[in-house]
C-alpha cells in the first residue's frame, strides 16, 4: 500500500495534471463519515469521474464500493492475476483438509495396531 502523497514525490507534477499518471487498477480505501450513504458517495464519485474522463477518454469508467471486510472475497476485486476466491471455496478447502487429516489419523492408529501385534510376538521371544 502506497499513499498518494508518497506517488507524487515520485511522478512529480504529472501525477496532478495527468489522470492517467495512475493506472486505473489502483484499488482506495476510504473511510466515510459517519451517517454518509455509499450510494450517494457513489453518485458523487462517478459524476465527477465522467465529467473528468471524458475530457480525456471514450472508454467507461466503473466504480466499486465495497465493505473492507468482504473485499478479499468479492469477485470485482482480485489480486493482479485477477483471481478470488469465495468463502465456499475456502470451506470447502478446509473440510477436504479436515478429511484428509481425519483419514491419516485413522491410518495412523491401524498401521501402529498392526505393528504392535508383530512386536507383542518379537517381545514374547525375547522373553
Amino acid at each position: 500500500m502506497v499513499s498518494y502523497a508518497t506517488l507524487r514525490v515520485s511522478k512529480g507534477e504529472a501525477m496532478e495534471k495527468e489522470w492517467f499518471g495512475v493506472d486505473d487498477e489502483h484499488q482506495v480505501y476510504i473511510r466515510l463519515a459517519p451517517g454518509t450513504s455509499v450510494s450517494d458517495m457513489e453518485q458523487q464519485i462517478a459524476k465527477c469521474m465522467h465529467r473528468i474522463h471524458l475530457r480525456i477518454s471514450t472508454s467507461p469508467v466503473t466504480i466499486c464500493f465495497s465493505r473492507s471486510a468482504t473485499c478479499n472475497f468479492d469477485t470485482r476485486f482480485g489480486n493482479f492475476a485477477g483471481r478470488t476466491i469465495s468463502r465456499d471455496m475456502l470451506l470447502a478447502i478446509g473440510i477436504v483438509g479436515l478429511f484428509l487429516l481425519l483419514a491419516a489419523s485413522i491410518n495412523y492408529i491401524n498401521l501402529a495396531t498392526a505393528q504392535s501385534v508383530m512386536r507383542a510376538k518379537e517381545i514374547g521371544l525375547r522373553k
